[in-house]
C-alpha cells in the first residue's frame, strides 16, 4: 500500500491520502499486514470547506466507566485520527487529527477534556486525477509486434 494508490471500496473508486497506521505479524501461512489509512472517494467534491481548520471539541468522561486507573473508555491522545460531522449537512463529513489537549477539568465526578484538533484537508480534484492515471498508466502494458 501507498500513498495515491487507487483501491475499490464498496464498488468504488478511491485514493489512499494518508496511512495512519500499520501492524505487521507473522503467522505459520507467511506475513499479514493490517494497515489504517484515509482514502478519498474518486469524482467527490471537496467539502472540507464547510468546516473551520480548527475544530476543538470538548469530551466528557463518565466515572462509572473508569476503575482505579484502568479506563474502560480511553482519553484520545495527540496524533488521533476521528470524524467530524457537519451538524448543519448530514452526511457531510471530514476527518481531523488531534494536536493536543487543551484542558482537563472535573464537573463532579466525570472528567472533562478540551482538544485542539485540525482538519486533514482532502486532495484536490488534479490531485485525484494524477493518481488515477498513475493507477492506469500502472496497468497497461506494450506488446510489441515484432515479426
Amino acid at each position: 500500500m501507498r500513498v495515491g494508490e487507487v483501491i475499490e471500496y464498496k464498488g468504488k473508486k478511491a485514493v489512499v491520502t494518508k496511512i495512519i497506521n500499520v501492524n505487521w505479524s507473522m503467522y505459520e501461512s507467511g506475513p499479514s499486514t493490517k494497515c489504517e489509512f484515509i482514502a478519498q472517494y474518486v469524482g467527490t467534491d471537496d467539502h472540507t470547506y464547510n468546516f473551520e481548520k480548527e475544530q476543538p471539541f470538548t469530551k466528557s468522561y463518565s466515572y462509572e466507566n473508569v476503575s482505579s486507573f484502568d479506563s474502560k473508555e480511553e482519553l484520545f491522545k495527540a496524533g488521533t485520527i476521528r470524524m467530524a460531522s457537519d451538524k448543519d449537512q448530514p452526511g457531510s463529513d471530514c476527518c481531523i487529527v488531534i494536536t493536543g489537549i487543551k484542558e482537563i477539568k472535573y464537573d463532579f465526578v466525570n472528567l472533562v477534556v478540551t482538544y485542539d484538533a485540525e482538519i486533514i484537508p482532502e486532495w484536490d480534484e488534479n490531485e485525484i486525477n494524477q493518481a488515477v492515471y498513475a493507477d492506469r498508466r500502472s496497468k497497461f502494458t506494450v506488446i510489441s509486434n515484432t515479426k
